[in-house]
């Protein structure tokens, strides 16, 4: 089996955007968004059954299934790269007001992948929650990353839950930029705020 190959970025920052348009609806119709992605999970301490963590029940096809549209958002290697898409916008909107805003989107953006509501620590190191993402992704959904396995086998079931909490939080967090920032993006192709 040969090597994936680099993508070329040929794409105009007009096929992007549609592009990205067509990714958002994507991710939209995946069934964990369809069904309002409702994910809620529990840490509990109790002096005499100790720790308990509750994850809430996802089906794992569904999860892969999401992770593939997903994950073109947060590749910079993809043409829907969402920075790559802030900075068209930035360029192209032809409304002052509309190119602040995105400034706002990469901030929100920014959060949703440096912070929530989980501080995580492992060897007293902080793990952001867009790390999170890339160990889940490279070692269970997408690929067999053989360090990020040792990682997450490492763990002792209750780090692993928390861990988990911390990479499903930032799927939500993550996914409520990239929706809110599709529906900002067709609006703008929609009202005519972009000039290529």
């Amino acid at each position: 089996m040969s090597k994936r190959r680099k993508a070329k970025d040929d794409w105009t920052p007009q096929e992007k955007i549609n592009l990205f348009i067509e990714r958002i609806d994507e991710l939209e119709s995946t069934k964990l968004v369809a069904s309002g992605f409702n994910i809620s999970s529990t840490i509990s301490l109790d002096r005499e059954k100790g720790l308990n963590t509750q994850l809430p029940n996802i089906d794992k096809d569904e999860l892969r299934s999401f992770l593939t549209v997903f994950r073109h958002f947060i590749s910079n290697d993809e043409p829907v790269y969402l920075y790559g898409i802030f900075n068209i916008c930035h360029q192209f909107f032809t409304d002052e007001s509309l190119k602040k805003d995105t400034e706002e989107l990469k901030k929100y953006w920014k959060k949703a992948l440096d912070v929530n509501g989980f501080k995580f620590h492992l060897n007293n190191n902080e793990v952001k929650p867009k790390e999170t993402i890339d160990i889940w992704i490279n070692s269970w959904s997408h690929h067999s990353d053989r360090e990020y396995r040792k990682l997450l086998e490492s763990f002792a079931p209750w780090q692993r839950d928390i861990m988990q909490m911390v990479f499903l939080d930032a799927l939500v967090e993550a996914t409520n930029v990239i929706r809110y920032s599709g529906s900002y993006v067709k609006e703008g192709l929609e009202q005519g705020y972009f000039s290529f």
